[in-house]
């Protein structure tokens, strides 16, 4: 019986470990774009490490049929690439949207949240005032 106690503790344990352990890969091509994210949580003060290193690859995947994906079951934030090339505020918006959804459980809403996509042009002209309304989104729902 107690060697079962020890077993399921150290099985327990090692779990555990494993569920916080941190981010082991970030694509280089997305590495920037993350960390320029963690930083605005950070200037921002808003509290992300606990679930952010739960997150064990943040990747980019080929012809994936949407733009991104947060897998929680195999705790994988996936972005097409096709969606990388449209430029860099669209990649920044579905990375974010992502982190979103895995980070700090937000629904689809408007702005970085909606569940489709815009154009490039768009992003650009309205980043800063969806920034804006991303942060408030994720205060609103700690």
């Amino acid at each position: 019986m107690i060697s079962i106690l020890g077993l399921l503790c150290y099985y327990g344990v090692s779990y555990y470990n494993y569920m916080n352990s941190g981010v082991i890969y970030v694509d280089p091509s997305l590495e920037t774009m993350v960390e320029e994210w963690k930083s605005e949580m950070t200037e921002h003060g808003i509290p992300y490490e606990d679930q952010y290193k739960r997150i064990r690859r943040i990747e980019i995947v080929n012809d994936y049929g949407v733009a991104g994906q947060c897998d929680h079951t195999n705790r994988i934030i996936r972005i097409d690439r096709n969606q990388l090339s449209k430029g860099y505020y669209t990649s920044k918006v579905i990375l974010w949207h992502e982190l979103g959804h895995y980070v700090f459980d937000l629904d689809h809403t408007d702005g970085i949240m909606k569940s489709h996509t815009y154009s490039e042009e768009l992003y650009k002209q309205n980043w800063e005032e969806m920034k804006v309304e991303y942060l408030n989104q994720i205060r609103n729902g700690l």
